[in-house]
């Protein structure tokens, strides 16, 4: 058993039918980032990942967000990446499609070993029917981190970081009552109630801010460095 398939089905985001795949559920992640944990996938059903990308079907997984590389300005070719490089979403899905009896239909409530769950490592939460109903249920026991572009329309915010590119979309998702994780270049400058993504000092799996807001929840939004400006000051600052 390699993971399991906790959705297959149409999209609530696309007219393209989808599956959420969840990883790691038997054997421990080699993600740097978030450590040990549960890595969910939203992908599309019955096309490779990169395909879909390219051919913009990619709406039916990520909705409108504005980092969809089918909407890259072609002038601006840095403008609009994605988190997630190609290589780490089409992994998932050709294992699935080749051996789908290794990742039998199941719910994450029956997970019994204890592991955060990374929810969107691609993909939105916001693409499965009654998205809030569905990963409540799912989540249930569980410690998780979670992320949606979708925050303008679905009500998310008790499970999920509204993930916003400007200072401007960080003030409007946190009136809709949503924490946020906002991605900036250039110079750091955090916003109010804003505090720095821990990483590298701190994996994701301990820290564990990225999980929404629950009642009465004064802790502060998240502000992350762009990954290709992160990765360049890595790279200038080795010896």
């Amino acid at each position: 058993m390699k993971g399991m398939t906790l959705y297959e089905g149409p999209s609530a985001l696309g007219p393209h039918p989808i599956v959420v795949i969840a990883t790691n559920t038997h054997h421990v992640s080699a993600n740097v980032k978030t450590g040990d944990a549960v890595q969910v996938y939203i992908e599309l059903r019955d096309q490779h990942p990169h395909e879909a990308r390219v051919a913009g079907h990619d709406q039916s997984i990520c909705g409108d967000c504005s980092l969809r590389p089918y909407l890259k300005p072609k002038d601006k070719p840095k403008d609009g990446t994605c988190y997630v490089p190609g290589y780490m979403l089409n992994q998932p899905w050709s294992r699935w499609k080749e051996r789908p009896d290794l990742y039998p239909t199941d719910s994450l409530q029956h997970l019994r070993t204890y592991k955060p769950v990374r929810v969107g490592a691609y993909g939105d939460m916001a693409a499965v029917p009654d998205a809030l109903e569905f990963w409540t249920a799912q989540l249930k026991g569980h410690e998780w981190m979670a992320y949606t572009g979708q925050w303008r329309t679905q009500p998310l915010q008790s499970l999920a970081m509204a993930s916003v590119q400007s200072a401007q979309e960080q003030q409007e998702a946190a009136a809709l009552g949503y924490r946020t994780y906002r991605r900036y270049q250039g110079a750091l400058s955090l916003l109010t109630m804003e505090v720095e993504c821990p990483f590298p000092h701190v994996q994701c799996r301990t820290c564990l801010l990225c999980n929404g807001k629950g009642k009465k929840d004064t802790r502060k939004h998240i502000a992350v460095m762009d990954a290709a400006q992160k990765r360049r000051e890595v790279k200038h600052s080795t010896p």
